[in-house]
């Protein structure tokens, strides 16, 4: 279920929605004023291979700043 983030044309607030493959995103509205003038706007995302190894989850190989290792 891919996850589209949203930003309301009429009060400015961006939010996430989860939507399932049957649903209708049309009836998406902003949880602050109800509105349902949107734009889908892109959000950056992270693809982590199956072969690659880290330390902890914010690792994106063997070593890293966060925990130290």
């Amino acid at each position: 279920m891919p996850i589209y983030t949203y930003l309301c044309n009429k009060c400015g607030k961006q939010f996430d929605v989860l939507v399932r493959m049957n649903s209708d995103k049309s009836k998406v509205a902003c949880p602050e004023c109800n509105c349902i003038n949107l734009t889908r706007i892109f959000a950056p995302f992270s693809v982590r291979s199956a072969g690659m190894s880290s330390s902890c989850s914010g690792c994106s190989g063997d070593s890293c700043a966060t925990c130290g290792k």
